[in-house]
C-alpha cells in the first residue's frame, strides 16, 4: 500500500498535475471545527421516481451575512464544511419541470451529526409555469 501511495505522489510531482484534496462527504461529520453539510436536490413523481438536478446552483447564506455559492455534481449532491449555526439555503434560479417551476428557500441549522438536507418537490416553492395563449380554431 505504501508503494502505491509513494508511486502516486511521485507521479504527481513529476507530471506537475495539480493535487486535489478530498472532502469527506458524510453528513454531520465534524472536521477541524467544520460540520459537513450535504445537500441533495432531486425532483420526482410517479413517472420519474428520481431526477437529480446536476450542476444546480444554490446560495448558502451564513449567520454573519456571508454567503457561499454551491453547485451540485452530476448526482445532484454537494457537500461543504461550515461552522455550526443557522443558515439560509436559497436557489439561484428556478427549475422548469413538467409544467411547473421549482425553487427553494429554506432555513438550515448546521450542527454535528445532522442528516443530509434534501431539496425535493415537497419542500420547494412551486408555481405553475405560464401557458402560452392559443388561438381558437376557425
Amino acid at each position: 500500500m505504501r508503494r502505491v501511495a509513494l508511486a502516486t505522489l511521485l507521479a504527481l510531482l513529476l507530471t506537475g498535475a495539480p493535487a486535489r484534496a478530498q472532502f469527506r462527504a458524510d453528513p454531520g461529520i465534524v472536521i477541524n471545527g467544520l460540520v459537513t453539510v450535504t445537500v441533495q436536490v432531486t425532483l420526482y413523481d410517479l413517472d420519474a421516481p428520481y431526477v437529480p438536478l446536476s450542476r444546480y446552483r444554490l446560495v448558502l447564506y451564513g449567520p454573519q451575512r456571508d454567503s457561499t455559492i454551491l453547485q451540485t455534481n452530476d448526482a445532484g449532491v454537494v457537500s461543504i464544511g461550515r461552522p455550526a449555526g443557522t443558515y439560509r439555503l436559497v436557489s439561484e434560479s428556478a427549475v422548469l419541470w413538467k409544467g411547473a417551476t421549482y425553487r427553494w428557500d429554506l432555513p438550515v441549522v448546521v450542527r454535528p451529526y445532522m442528516g443530509a438536507v434534501d431539496l425535493t418537490p415537497r419542500n420547494a416553492i412551486v408555481a405553475r409555469a405560464p401557458v402560452a395563449p392559443t388561438r381558437p380554431a376557425r
